[in-house]
Formats: structure tokens, C-alpha cells, sequence
């Protein structure tokens, strides 16, 4: 900091004291780029708190926060389209069935290109999650991981579920890479209140 740089790169926050110097950075006015292990982008804000952060100072000094998980990517020349969807298998994992009607929805049948896998490649399936004053107010008023993955959801953060479906509907992953990247990730009605 003593260079006075504009815009500072910290490798990947893994710890309390590394936290506090990113953080105190982008108080002073630094752009601040940096890693932080986590499954998605609103678990990157509750970990800055968890790592002793005060939220007050985690949410004057984030800006966005972004996740991406690194699906399969359908070889194309073997690329098929798939006649049948499991329907039961989409609503166990929380995908529901009506996002899958009336859409096409390919596989990779396996060739010597893509060494018989069905693909070839990768491609991100991604969130980004804007901190704006909604958000903010979620973290100064010490909101837990659920309170802020439901603002987010109504402020329009398109999940890495979402994501990854999208990329299936353009034919580019298939049904069941879906499913297992975004095995963890909770249906969207879990962060809807029901009132």
C-alpha cells in the first residue's frame, strides 16, 4: 500500500488477517480483486463475516461478488438429442419439470474425438451478485446466509442452477451435468418466504 496503487490483486483470502488488510484496502478507496473459496456468491459475503469482519465494513467494501462451477461441455461431434427426460428425476433435484417442457435437450453419445464421454471442453455456468443497498442492508443488519440468498433471488441474482440450466437449453451441457454440478444447490422456493 505504500506504492499507492490503484488496484490491488490478493491471491485468495483464506484467513482472518488476509481478510482484514483486502478489506481495510478497499475502505481506503483500492480496488480490491481477490478469491475466496466458497459455492456460491452469496456465501462469499457470510464468509468475510465469519472470518471476524465486521459486517458494517464487508458491506461498504464489496462490490459484486461472483461464483462459477465449470460444467461439461457436449461434444459436438456426437452431440444427440435426448427423446426422453427423466421428470422425476428433475423434481427430486429440485428442477422443475415445467422448465424442461417443450424445449430440446441434448447429450453427448460418445465418439473418438471425446474419447467416448459424450464431451469435450468446459464451460462456466456462473453467478454474480451485485452488492446494492438491498443487499447491504441485509448484511448491516446481520442477515444470515438464507436472508441474503433470498434478496438476492428477489434482487435478480440468476443462481449457477439457473445458470447451468440456460446453458442446457442452448444445448450446451446436458441434463445430467446439470443435475450433478448443481447437486448441492437448494430449489429456488427454499429462499422464498411463504407467508
Amino acid at each position: 500500500l505504500r506504492q499507492d496503487p490503484d488496484i490491488m490483486l490478493v491471491g485468495e483470502i483464506r484467513d482472518d488477517e488476509t481478510a482484514s488488510i483486502a478489506v481495510k484496502a478497499a475502505l481506503t478507496g483500492h480496488l480490491v480483486l481477490s478469491t475466496v473459496h466458497t459455492n456460491d456468491a452469496p456465501t462469499t459475503i457470510t464468509r468475510l463475516v465469519d472470518m471476524g469482519i465486521d459486517p458494517i465494513y464487508v458491506g461498504s467494501s464489496v462490490l459484486v461478488a461472483a461464483s462459477q462451477k465449470l460444467v461439461r461441455r457436449i461434444c459436438e461431434s456426437c452431440k444427440e438429442q435426448v427423446k426422453i427426460i427423466d421428470m422425476v428425476k428433475a423434481k427430486k433435484f429440485g428442477i422443475p419439470p415445467e422448465l424442461l417442457e417443450g424445449i430440446q435437450i441434448y447429450e453427448g453419445a460418445g465418439c473418438p474425438s471425446c474419447h467416448y464421454t459424450g464431451y469435450k471442453g468446459r464451460i462456466a455456468a456462473y453467478e454474480v451478485l451485485p452488492v446494492n443497498m438491498a443487499i447491504r442492508d441485509v448484511i448491516f443488519n446481520k442477515g444470515n446466509l438464507n436472508d441474503l440468498k433470498r434478496e438476492a433471488w428477489k434482487q435478480g441474482m440468476r443462481t449457477i442452477r439457473e445458470s447451468a440450466i440456460e446453458l442446457m437449453k442452448l444445448g450446451l451441457t446436458s441434463f445430467d451435468e446439470v443435475v450433478h454440478e448443481t447437486l448441492n444447490d437448494k430449489p429456488l422456493a427454499q429462499y422464498i418466504k411463504i407467508s
